[in-house]
């Protein structure tokens, strides 16, 4: 049986959508809670150095590999990994495939909570537990990330996961 299934641009849009705002909300719930980020070239790449390079709740974010992502813009996408660094330190969870993995659950659950759509949820698992698996077993970061959520979503993150985005 194949994995193959087509869904309209529109369909996928609006659950694009959806995830945009759920990450527009969850880091307006991060900055209410005392955050703030300054957007930078020259982030932290590893747990410990964010840790230490966070001043008085103050995160900074990777402005860069923002062109290719499902989120329409380089702000959201900013905004997405200001709220989920936030959740790295929250959870005080590193860069660890279980670091990962237990950050990205976390937000499963807030946007499930929010009330996503089912294939809203998909997407936003593509996005983040997909580009998580990829970086692991490539050793490399997912050079366009809104074709690897393309080729989940018609042939199965799996097949994705073998093709080079």
């Amino acid at each position: 049986m194949s994995n193959r299934r087509y869904i309209t641009s529109e369909v996928k849009q609006a659950a694009i959508q959806e995830i945009i705002d759920f990450i527009k909300y969850s880091s307006e719930q991060c900055q209410a809670r005392g955050w703030s980020y300054f957007a930078t070239d020259n982030a932290p790449e590893g747990f410990k150095a964010l840790k230490e390079q966070t001043v008085n709740k103050c995160i900074p974010i990777a402005n860069y590999g923002c062109d290719t992502t499902i989120y329409q813009c380089n702000e959201t996408n900013i905004l997405f990994r200001f709220y989920h660094d936030v959740t790295h330190l929250e959870l005080n969870q590193g860069f660890s495939k279980s670091g990962e993995y237990a950050v990205i659950d976390q937000h499963i659950e807030e946007f499930k909570a929010w009330g996503a759509s089912n294939l809203a949820l998909e997407i936003f698992s593509h996005d983040t537990h997909g580009q998580v698996d990829y970086y692991f077993k490539h050793k490399a970061f997912i050079d366009n990330q809104a074709a690897f959520v393309d080729s989940c979503l018609s042939h199965g993150r799996q097949y994705a996961l073998k093709v080079k985005h």
